[in-house]
């Protein structure tokens, strides 16, 4: 189409307010899948915590939910610093 040419739409507010909530949905999500993985660990735990009776297996499955984004968060850090 020769000659057509995208509306400017830089100063419309309701454009504006639109792409705010388009960035902060991935970070909501993000944050709701956190929340999952943790409560799902958190259930896990519980589940063998009932069926052994052994509170070293619950902290252990809590422990196995948990370390691997502490050992790899000050790495993430780096690289995502660089």
């Amino acid at each position: 189409m020769a000659g057509h040419h995208a509306p400017n739409v830089s100063g419309n507010p309701a454009i504006a307010a639109g792409r705010r909530v388009v960035d902060r949905c991935p970070r909501g999500g993000q944050f709701a899948s956190a929340i999952g993985s943790g409560l799902t660990g958190f259930a896990l735990g519980v589940w063998v915590y009932t069926q052994t009776h052994q509170v070293t297996d619950f902290a252990l499955i809590c422990l196995a939910t948990v370390a691997p984004a502490l050992l790899l968060a000050p790495i993430a850090g780096a690289l995502v610093d660089r």
